[in-house]
């Protein structure tokens, strides 16, 4: 966790402090066990990050493609063109597309315009008949045309030049994993994460837009066990209550002692 989320951490803890009482010291061993468990109920960060990652290995890959000549349906760096490039990278993860600029230009979702478009993404020109993968900063990895090299260069047209920007799905093997607490935690450090949030969706309370709320916290402590390994630790005990309950709070930290950590 970089320093700059840690101190954010804390300064939510500061003000915890105050809505809630005194709150446990703040340091980089609970704040990584607030933002472990907080990002297990948000999970859209989660999802955003592998994604992203997701997206940059389709322009990695493709950047090992540069300097091979253009060879009409060619699609090894022996020789590859504009489709065959996108069909050889994205094959590597087990996506089959087709070697047709204007169907790959049907592959995915469409991404609305160029201001939104995010590394990996498939950029399609001059009427469907050509195609490149979007490495970020307005440039542009391609096979462009005979004679040519894959080259990697500025994008030489903005919206209007463009047919479809598209973006494909990450497959299963590229997901991001379920956050998990750090390692190496001692039991004072995963009992204030704990607390923290839990004091954390008591202010929130359990109507607010992020769905974070004691239900929500509750809910994830009940099936711990994907974090802290072992049974669920609250079971049929968790509170759903609208209100915040810090009582479900203690009996999870008697039950966690008793379980030795």
């Amino acid at each position: 966790m970089s320093g700059q989320a840690v101190a954010a951490i804390a300064g939510i803890q500061s003000t915890l402090a105050q809505l809630r009482g005194d709150a446990p010291a703040a340091n980089a061993a609970s704040a990584s066990v607030f933002a472990s468990l907080l990002a297990q109920l948000s999970g859209g960060s989660a999802q955003t990050s592998a994604a992203d990652a997701w997206g940059q290995k389709i322009v990695d890959d493709a950047r090992g493609y540069l300097g091979t000549p253009y060879q009409l349906g060619g699609t090894t760096k022996s020789g590859i063109d504009c489709s065959g490039l996108v069909k050889s990278v994205v094959g590597q993860y087990g996506i089959q597309a087709p070697h047709d600029s204007g169907l790959q230009g049907r592959m995915g979702t469409e991404v609305p315009s160029l201001a939104e478009a995010k590394p990996g993404d498939l950029i399609v020109l001059n009427n469907g008949s050509h195609i490149g993968i979007y490495a970020g900063d307005n440039r542009i990895i391609h096979s462009p045309s005979p004679g040519k090299t894959v080259v990697e260069q500025e994008l030489w047209t903005g919206d209007a030049g463009i047919v479809s920007i598209r973006r494909l799905d990450p497959p299963a093997s590229a997901a991001a994993p379920a956050s998990a607490l750090p390692t190496g935690l001692d039991m004072q450090s995963v009992l204030a994460g704990l607390t923290l949030l839990g004091r954390f969706a008591g202010a929130m309370g359990s109507g607010t837009s992020g769905g974070l709320g004691v239900a929500g916290v509750s809910s994830l402590l009940g099936g711990t066990s994907s974090l802290l390994g072992g049974s669920s630790l609250l079971g049929s005990s968790a509170s759903t209550s609208s209100t915040p309950d810090l009582a479900s709070l203690e009996l999870q930290r008697w039950m966690l002692q008793q379980k030795g950590f």
